[in-house]
């Protein structure tokens, strides 16, 4: 087994998911061991009950359910984790979080917009087409913070649940579904998006609704080397959060099952394809200056991106890094309390402040 299932529940309950729902389901799971099949199994029941919701008119149900179908069969994804040797290549996972997906765009149908300000957006950058979506909270935006996408999280889960707190605090959100868009069926890579940062920024003073081109960008383990690319290639990107990021991905990292799975998948790649160079990932050392404050997390038991990776984040931005440490696993999962409301604080003061 690749991983403790405790960390999978962690995650899912702060997506959302009903805790007696995920309680029964892990245990279940761990009892037949077949993790993916329970969860697809409490996806479609909530897909079940959608249709009816839907039937009798009553909408918002019909939301709720779809929402969390969506959250089922991303859990379902992550039996790559628990049993990476039955998914090498990855053809599971992506399809089920297409399907989660799909069901998320569903939950969309139903939602109460007096209520829920979510718009699906596609922005043109540099040739290349990148797939999200806008929030916005009730009334005046006071800032815009872009979240990205760790290498097995999506903007319809993930992304969404960490929105909240942020729009919480009179914030925009702008979720990108980088660096895997599940929008197209034929993808093309995109594990650096700097060439692509200036134009993102473009369409936000276009669409973003805040008065001030100043934004910050948020991202938990992968979604922290991108917060890095987004400080490095764009003065408008003041501050960012990376919570255990990789500072590289290479030999040492991919001897892990789980993690050269997912980076198989986020280059379509095959598991048995990640030779080479070519196919590892940028140091941040070698990135240009970061232009706005960087505030690190970094977790004493995170067995693969611990103190060699934030000390190569620290040599990288220098001054403008800030680093704070808590007696948890990769990103804090069991310990979201903790962190969240303080990294949500500081975000927004700093957007709010300039990146002072």
């Amino acid at each position: 087994m690749g991983a403790s299932n405790q960390f999978i529940v962690d995650r899912l309950l702060f997506a959302g998911l009903p805790f007696g729902d995920l309680r029964r389901s892990a245990e279940t799971a761990a009892d037949q061991g077949e993790w993916g099949a329970t969860f697809c199994a409490l996806a479609d029941r909530y897909a079940e009950k959608a249709s009816m919701a839907a039937n009798r008119g009553w909408l918002a149900s019909a939301h709720t359910y779809w929402r969390w179908s969506a959250i089922a069969l991303q859990g379902a994804s992550f039996e790559l984790h628990l049993f990476p040797e039955r998914h090498r290549e990855y053809l599971q996972a992506e399809r089920l979080r297409r399907s989660a997906r799909a069901a998320y765009r569903k939950a969309l149908m139903y939602a109460a917009p007096d209520r829920i300000s979510r718009e699906p957006v596609c922005i043109e950058a540099m040739g290349e087409r990148v797939e999200g979506y806008l929030d916005k909270p009730p009334g005046r935006s006071l800032g815009l913070v872009i979240l990205v996408n760790g290498l097995d999280s999506i903007a319809e889960v993930e992304l969404r649940a960490f929105g909240t707190w942020f729009l919480e605090r009179s914030n925009a959100v702008l979720s990108l579904n980088i660096p895997i868009n599940y929008a197209e069926e034929r993808r093309r890579p995109a594990v650096d998006v700097r060439h692509l940062v200036p134009s993102i920024c473009d369409w936000i003073e276009r669409n973003g609704g805040v008065e001030t081109a100043k934004y910050g960008v948020f991202g938990v383990s992968f979604g922290g080397h991108l917060v890095a690319q987004f400080l490095s290639a764009d003065p408008r990107i003041v501050c960012g959060v990376a919570v255990c990021p990789p500072a590289f991905i290479g030999t040492k990292e991919l001897a892990i099952d789980r993690i050269r799975i997912m980076w198989a998948c986020a280059l379509a790649k095959s598991f048995n394809g990640l030779n080479g160079a070519e196919n590892s990932l940028t140091d941040v050392r070698t990135f240009a200056p970061p232009l706005g404050k960087l505030l690190l997390y970094g977790c004493h038991a995170d067995p693969v991106f611990g103190d060699e990776h934030l000390d190569a984040y620290r040599e990288w931005a220098g001054d403008r890094a800030d680093l704070r440490m808590m007696a948890a696993e990769h990103v804090g999962t069991s310990r979201f309390s903790d962190w969240i409301p303080e990294v949500s604080d500081w975000i927004c003061d700093r957007i709010a402040s300039g990146g002072s």
